[in-house]
């Protein structure tokens, strides 16, 4: 390999053997150094953290501290700032706790994050407002009812206050166990909003308590788990006798049961629209562990009894033709079994069988340019896909077969669409496992093939440069054209070598995005700056945005009135109001288009909502005055005060009956009637998304899914005209005719033979549509909570807030996210969110936690994704905890580990709807000296003592929360040692791919291959990250062992579970 084929990281010690200077050679987008200056206090704790700089240092040269922080503070793009560092407080104890944490910038450095560690008081004690905010009541579980008995004793609690930099305090309450008992949040008025957590014996989560239920059960006494508000709020749980959860309660929803085989494989599950029809879920896994067959069956099941404790449920292959694809299973019969997917690993014997042909449609085709086929085998890898279609077309399903190269990335894929075409897709790959080329061949029966074919260029350091697109024969455009600054942010984005199309971006020095400038759309965001009218935001909330628009048909035109909104929160970072205004400081036609929330409940239910329109061609006014009633966090009717209805395309609720029940549920919490819309009845299907809304006046829309969530059809029906959509990938139909092509950049048209762009602001709402020439096709202003306003523009395509689809047929208004629709008028989701376990304080139908302005539609987990724009970041909240004998430089092995999971899994990746995103990886990894310090939800990497002998390192579960690695790794990276090689991070990132959901590679030069060296990941794997979002975060992070919180010490592979001792691997 050439010397500049390469990227080089160097690290630098100081006498202490701290990492004091890390250097990425060449890293920057001129071939400069990015250098990272960590300072230290005279008794050798960490203090200024200095902001990366660009430096040519020659060669990775060491940069004396001076010379370094000389730089940083001369640099434009962090606009000279005197303070581009970060820096902690200690306390005064032998513990050196932070107590205060000052972020960069010299506008921050009066505005510290403040933590304190405290205890509880009784009530006795308590002397004024502030006193009272450390009483914690005292709750536990007998015989599934709850028992307040009184409170804590003094002194049994540790509290932790937190108070951010906009003065914003929350407490967070651990027993001596090392468990969260409450969380408390204080808003603007001191209201306390407490989330208990309540323990059974064994230290189980049994029951939470959210803001709403916390306020009812205050006083001593004993309650009934069927309590009204307990079932309306609550988390509850139940438990067998291995402690695995086997009913699950969540709030206005029936409870889920499950039932596990002998070697903890959660086989059957039902929920409550489930046991209305006597039906069961299931999951069988290979003997790997890895999913094969899912679906639905009619058993008869107990999971109380449950009849497979002693049981390991499995399936083989068994190289038939079968009901179930093939498969016959061990240690259990299905009764009437409905097959919703089938997974093939290692082999093609699958070809030929089943409903999937061996012919040309599925059997490899050597592709030049696109890589050879492995001969070695593809032992560990999924090799194909039959999928179910969830319809009314009975025996309709997709599949898929995928071809690896010798280094396991997927160079072909091959299958079937929903239209009974084909799709065949053929990549290239760069030496670092980055897409170069990708041709998707799309055909439709009866007529010849559509044929995309993408190119993509990288810069040394792998960031994208261009991708072109070219359509069949015709003449290929550009899609993308980044430039970066010096540290490597996005500077420009260009389109098509057109002037118009051009988007600059402009950041703070701590990179939060303050201007989008372009010629036809231009934003800019503010925060902590002093504005007139407005309220300074040190915690990261928007405080002012305003932005011009390109006029309808007009290239080089723009609005010369800058429009805009000014914002105000409450305590808890909700969203109170956002005035709005146009000119200078936005003081002309003031209040136009204002949205207020008048109040929230403690869930975050809106309760009251004042929204402002155009009510005619030069009027404006109230259009909505919202009051809303609910059954527990369930919204049951909506009265609106307001006389005036909106003018022209803007949205507005409709307030169509008077009733006291306006709004139905079924027991899954999904919506199921809504009389505003007039909706008569929503059906769902076994995925819990929308399978046909009907309408009073009989129209009707239908949704079709495939069973892995995907859209592949919907048929509106209104006032007798059918519009039939299908959804093959990224190519959509409509009526049988082919409307259009998604791509990256906005969509190709059929209808006028066109490309078009989209112009998005900072959370990748479309904001101008245009033309391949620039000329503006549609402009899209929205209320904070994604309303269109009335503005009169064009509507020529669907997609708009968050760059979802707008469904405006039968008067509907809803966006599709994917996984639930929402209802901007109302600031809802229509179904419960599948991560409400993670953001227990907040309703499960709130929308981006009530701060629509800086958040989109929330995951939550501690490793979740967001996509804004085309950038995926995969988040990772996780701790490290050294448990071995050996003496450890935590802080250094966490930073490495860190570096090198970003380094080896970010990069580009293909998604099914054709289109290139870039991963990203934003990981918080927490060095712990106590397992009281792990929460619940945390990722877990723990240190072991090893013999030499065993295992290097395990994960608890394919996409489990605990990574168990081998001291001997990182016990050369002390103080005290003289050796200061780099940590060996290899297992440790391997071990993390496991947890992201990713199996063992036979590529030599990949990071999954079992003993291997190198750090390389491919577009394949990043895919496979992404679509395994939902079957990771996997079992528990820790086990109470003799009244003492330890790490999970199982491992679950191949269905046996073993400890990790027995794998050589010990614990203090």
């Amino acid at each position: 390999m050439h010397t500049c084929d390469y990227l080089r990281e160097i690290q630098y010690f100081d006498h202490f053997g701290n990492p004091s200077l890390h250097i990425s050679h060449g890293f920057t987008p001129y071939k400069t150094d990015l250098l990272t200056l960590q300072e230290y206090d005279g008794i050798n704790r960490e203090s200024k953290l200095w902001l990366p700089v660009a430096e040519s240092t020659g060669g990775g040269a060491f940069l004396p501290s001076a010379e370094v922080s000389e730089a940083v503070c001369k640099a434009s793009y962090y606009e000279k700032d005197s303070s581009p560092f970060s820096y902690p407080e200690y306390d005064s104890s032998s513990l050196n706790r932070i107590v205060k944490k000052y972020g960069p910038g010299v506008a921050w450095q009066n505005h510290p994050v403040k933590t304190d560690v405290l205890t509880n008081i009784e009530r006795k004690n308590a002397v004024d407002r502030v006193d009272s905010c450390f009483i914690v009541c005292r709750y536990r579980i007998k015989n599934d009812s709850l028992v307040c008995a009184g409170e804590y004793d003094a002194g049994t609690l540790e509290v932790v206050r937190a108070i951010d930099e906009d003065n914003h305090v929350s407490y967070e309450f651990k027993d001596k166990a090392g468990r969260i008992v409450l969380v408390r949040q204080s808003d603007d008025n001191q209201l306390s909003y407490d989330t208990y957590h309540v323990y059974d014996n064994y230290g189980n989560l049994c029951m939470v308590l959210p803001p709403m239920a916390a306020d009812y059960f205050f006083d001593e006494g004993e309650w009934s788990e069927t309590a009204p508000v307990l079932q309306q709020y609550a988390y509850i749980y139940h438990y067998d006798k291995y402690n695995r959860c086997i009913y699950k309660k969540l709030p206005g929803c029936d409870p889920v049961y499950t039932v596990y085989d002998a070697a903890d494989h959660p086989v059957f599950t039902q929920d409550g629209e489930q046991r209305e029809r006597n039906e069961w879920s299931f999951s069988i896994p290979d003997a790997f562990g890895r999913t094969v067959l899912t679906g639905v069956c009619t058993n008869t099941l107990d999971y109380v009894s449950n009849s497979l404790d002693t049981i390991v449920v499995y399936a083989d292959w068994a190289k038939e033709e079968n009901g179930l694809k093939g498969y016959q299973l061990k240690g259990v019969t299905l009764e009437s079994p409905c097959l919703l997917s089938a997974n093939y690993y290692d082999h093609y014997e699958f070809l030929g069988k089943n409903g999937i042909p061996n012919d040309m449609t599925t059997v490899y085709v050597e592709e030049t340019g696109y890589g050879k086929r492995n001969a070695g085998g593809c032992k560990g890898q999924l090799t194909g896909i039959w999928t179910s279609l969830l319809s009314a077309r009975p025996g309709t399903f997709t599949y898929s077969v995928m071809y690896y190269d010798d280094r396991y990335r997927i160079i072909q894929q091959r299958g079937n669409n929903e239209l009974g075409g084909t799709e065949i897709v053929h990549t290239a790959y760069n030496f670092s496992g980055n897409p170069l080329e990708e041709k998707r061949i799309h055909t439709f029966p009866g007529t010849g093939p559509t044929v995309e074919l993408h190119r993509h260029t990288y810069d040394h350091a792998n960031r994208l440069l261009k991708t072109s697109y070219q359509l069949n024969d015709n003449t290929p455009i550009v899609l993308v054209d980044n430039v970066y600054d010096e540290i490597g942010r996005l500077k420009t984005d260009k389109r098509n070598g057109v002037y118009e199309l051009r988007t600059d971006y402009a950041y703070n020095l701590r990179s939060w995005i303050k201007g989008i400038n372009g010629p036809l759309f231009n934003q800019t965001l503010n925060y902590q700056e002093t504005l007139e009218g407005t309220t300074p935001c040190y915690n990261g909330n928007i405080s002012r945005m305003c932005w011009r628009s390109g006029e309808n048909g007009m290239a080089t035109v723009i609005d010369p009135q800058e429009k805009g909104y000014s914002f105000t929160y409450d305590g808890l970072s909700r969203l109170k109001d956002a005035i709005y205004g146009e000119g200078t400081n936005l003081k002309q036609n003031r209040n136009r288009f204002n949205e207020q929330i008048t109040g929230y409940d403690k869930m975050g239910n809106i309760l009251g909502l004042l929204r402002y329109g155009q009510t005619g061609t030069d009027s404006y006014g109230l259009v909505d005055n919202l009051n809303l009633i609910y059954h527990g966090n369930q919204l049951q009717s909506v009265y609106d005060n307001a006389t005036n209805s909106v003018f022209g395309n803007g949205m507005e609720f409709k307030d169509n009956v008077n009733e006291t029940v306006e709004y139905e549920y079924d027991k899954n919490g999904n919506l199921a009637k809504d009389l505003n819309k007039k909706i008569s009845e929503i059906q769902y299907n076994i995925l819990n998304l929308p399978s046909h809304i009907s309408f009073a006046d009989g129209s009707s829309i239908e949704y079709e899914y495939a069973a892995d969530g995907r859209k592949v059809r919907t048929t509106h029906t209104i006032n007798n005209n059918v519009t039939s959509t299908v959804y093959c990938g990224n190519a959509i139909y409509e009526n049988g005719s082919l409307k259009m092509l998604l791509n990256e950049a906005g969509y190709y048209s059929f209808q006028d033979n066109k490309f078009h762009f989209y112009l998005k602001d900072h959370q990748g709402n479309v904001r101008v549509v245009t033309d391949e020439a620039g000329n503006v096709d549609e402009v899209n202003d929205y209320y904070p909570f994604g309303g269109l306003m009335s503005n009169g523009c064009n509507n020529v395509q669907p997609y708009k807030y968050n760059g979802k689809e707008l469904d405006q047929k039968g008067g509907l208004d809803w966006y599709d996210y994917g996984a639930r629709m929402y209802d901007a008028t109302l600031g809802r989701f229509m179904k419960t969110d599948r991560f409400l376990e993670k953001y227990v304080s907040l309703s499960p139908y709130q929308y981006g936690a009530n701060n629509p302005v800086n958040n989109i539609d929330i995951n939550g987990d501690s490793i979740w994704y967001t996509l804004n724009d085309n950038i995926v970041t995969m988040h990772v909240a996780a701790k490290i905890f050294n448990n071995s004998s050996d003496n450890i430089n935590m802080k250094r092995a966490a930073k490495d580990i860190v570096s090198d999971i970003k380094s080896t899994y970010e990069g580009e990746f293909e998604w099914s709807d054709g289109k290139t995103y870039n991963l990203k990886v934003d990981m918080d990894l927490k060095v712990v000296t106590s397992m009281k310090d792990v929460e619940s939800a945390d990722h877990l990497f723990v240190l072991a003592d090893s013999d030499g002998e065993g295992a290097r390192g395990v994960t608890s579960m394919s996409g489990g929360k605990v990574m168990t690695l081998a001291s001997r790794d990182f016990a050369n990276n002390n103080l005290l040692s003289n050796n200061l090689s780099h940590n060996n991070t290899f297992t440790a990132t391997h071990e993390f791919g496991h947890a992201a959901g990713l199996l063992h590679s036979k590529n030599p030069f990949n990071i999954m291959k079992q003993g291997g060296v190198f750090h390389n990941s491919n577009s394949t794997q990043r895919k496979v990250m992404l679509q395994q979002q939902y079957n990771i975060n996997r079992g528990s992070n820790s086990l109470n062992y003799m009244n003492r919180k330890i790490p999970y010490p199982y491992v679950h592979y191949d269905n046996n579970i073993v400890d990790v001792y027995s794998l050589g691997l010990k614990w203090r």
